[in-house]
């Protein structure tokens, strides 16, 4: 990784980041400081250590710890008194939590929440470790309203390759170990307020479907108020695969005055009519399905 990388992330982003070593975790969490808080955000980090013992491996990597956290602008915080103080996993808590801690951030006058996990403590005989990849497909409800973005930290040592590969298809982008300096989050969601609904941006594939899946199920909750079909556009997609049509035609019938879709690219929109799924087309991409 190189210093700038992190200067890529913008607020909306959840990136699950996998590391081999210490090398590379130290040199993630001092980065993602330095680039949140350089940024006006209020950076905040849930670690397996204590937060002395965060604090310290900052200073050595020359981030002055000591003074963020005098300000407010760094929270460190140790996961087995937070998010697993009960001995076990409460992702319905724990989302909630983001919630309060974005609230908090914003009414302190920070820019937004950037929230970095450890989540090292995954690979152990935790009660509720089982839902994890749940709680990371539904955390993007938090982020997709854009003033917030996380980047979850998990060690390829110690989770066997299956529940990794399961646990990043909840997140919509993934970054893999050693350096890459061209690399952008592949998947951006963000609600809109005009149109209400969700704007799409980047690439969509079975490595982060289920991220897309959830915040579509959330959509109506997270936008109670918006009138009528809600709003999905698409026209920022590089490349959707059929899975994406299907999880937009199953989302049109789940949520309470389903969806419309714009901005589709041709191939998704004559999937989605092939599908079943032409009522969801508006007038411009419905041309180009019949095209």
């Amino acid at each position: 990784m190189v210093s700038s990388l992190f200067d890529r992330l913008v607020a909306g982003d959840h990136v699950c980041n996998v590391y081999d070593d210490e090398e590379q975790r130290l040199a993630a969490v001092a980065r993602f400081v330095r680039a949140g808080v350089g940024g006006g955000n209020r950076v905040v980090h849930f670690s397996v250590g204590s937060p002395e013992q965060v604090v310290d491996e900052l200073v050595a990597q020359g981030v002055d710890a000591p003074a963020l956290c005098e300000t407010g602008a760094l929270h460190v915080y140790a996961a087995g008194n937070t998010c697993l103080a009960s001995g076990s996993f409460d992702p319905e808590a724990a989302v909630d939590g983001w919630r309060r801690a974005l609230a908090e951030a914003l009414d302190a006058g920070y820019a937004g929440l950037w929230v970095l996990g450890d989540m090292a403590w995954a690979a152990s005989e935790i009660s509720g470790a089982e839902r994890l990849h749940r709680y990371e497909a539904e955390v993007n409800r938090v982020f997709s309203g854009g003033r917030a973005l996380a980047m979850c930290l998990y060690d390829r040592r110690t989770m066997p390759p299956e529940a990794l590969d399961r646990i990043s298809a909840a997140h919509p982008s993934r970054l893999g170990p050693g350096p890459d300096e061209s690399w952008v989050p592949l998947l951006r969601m963000r609600r809109t307020a005009v149109p209400p609904g969700l704007a799409l941006a980047g690439e969509v594939d079975a490595s982060n479907r289920e991220a897309l899946a959830a915040t579509l199920a959330g959509l109506r909750e997270d936008l109670p108020d918006a009138p009528g079909p809600l709003t999905v556009d698409l026209s920022g997609l590089r490349f959707a695969d059929a899975g994406v049509a299907r999880l937009l035609i199953e989302g049109h019938r789940a949520l309470p005055g389903g969806i419309r879709v714009v901005g589709c690219p041709p191939q998704v929109a004559r999937l989605l009519r092939v599908m079943g799924g032409e009522e969801i087309l508006g007038a411009v991409d419905w041309a180009e399905a019949t095209a």
